[in-house]
């Protein structure tokens, strides 16, 4: 019995071993690719393991976007930086309300029957003198006014002004070299303290001449105050959107532009008609 139970196991293990050679040999070239995947990938970690080389198809390049904050302007803050020298002032005809003061030059001409021309600069005691004529007072007299003033005293020296149409002498009275007025810029302006500037000055031109409101201070409430009052309020951003402002007043001496700091910054970048730093 145990030598036919032997036999029986003998002949299972001759047949199963031949049905393993015969697969073997059936797989041929596949079992040996097989074979030389598991050489290359070296031994196994477990059996989701990765090959080391594994073969790129796509490359995807991520792109840095530029920071442009500091590439963007402040908005409105270059007008006021083309100081030059405002020569156009000069060019400008005497406002009929001008007030004469100590330094401005008058000139007199006069023509027909008599000639003459005198030109004179009025003291620090707001007097002018003329030849023949004297002593005229021109204390807080506007231009108008001071060309009435002396056209009276001239007439009694020169008899042929008088006659109206019959006259037989003519005379014309303007302004030459021009006194500076002291307008004093304070807070967030490039120049603060006094400065002399031209006496047809308005807001605008007066901070031009200053050199312009710093980069921390604001556009949309600046300050004209005189006598110690709060005049007049300037929203420059309605002057360089807009082209209007009702209150860019002529100044006056020892008036003073106050500068605020500014409240709020907005940048605005991308694809926008006007970026900038508002």
């Amino acid at each position: 019995m145990k030598r036919y139970a032997l036999l029986m196991l003998i002949s299972l293990t001759w047949g199963f071993g031949q049905s393993i050679m015969d697969l073997m040999q059936k797989s041929g070239a596949e079992g040996s690719d097989i074979m030389k995947l598991q050489e290359q990938a070296g031994p196994s970690d477990g059996p989701d393991k990765i090959p080391s080389e594994v073969p790129i198809t796509e490359v995807v390049k991520i792109l840095q976007i530029p920071d442009d904050s500091e590439t963007l302007e402040y908005f409105g803050y270059a007008y006021f930086s083309n100081r030059g020298e405002l020569a156009f002032l000069d060019n400008l005809p005497a406002p009929a309300n001008y007030q004469v003061g100590a330094g401005d030059e008058i000139i007199i001409t006069i023509w027909g029957e008599t000639q003459l021309r005198e030109t004179s600069q009025i003291s620090r005691d707001g007097n002018i003198y003329f030849e023949n004529v004297g002593l005229v007072n021109m204390v807080n007299l506007s231009f108008d006014q001071a060309k009435q003033v002396l056209r009276s005293r001239f007439e009694n020296v020169y008899s042929t002004l008088r006659g109206g149409s019959k006259a037989t002498t003519y005379m014309e009275i303007s302004l030459g070299a021009l006194k500076s007025i002291n307008i004093h810029f304070l807070g967030e302006v490039k120049s603060p303290g006094v400065m002399p500037i031209h006496p047809f000055s308005t807001v605008t031109t007066g901070l031009l001449q200053a050199g312009g409101v710093s980069l921390i201070g604001s556009l949309r409430d600046i300050q004209i105050i005189r006598n110690g009052q709060v005049l007049k309020r300037i929203d420059y951003y309605q002057y360089l959107q807009e082209g209007a402002i009702d209150n860019n007043i002529r100044l006056a001496d020892n008036d003073v532009i106050s500068i605020p700091v500014r409240k709020s910054t907005i940048h605005i970048k991308g694809q926008v008609k006007r970026p900038g730093i508002f």
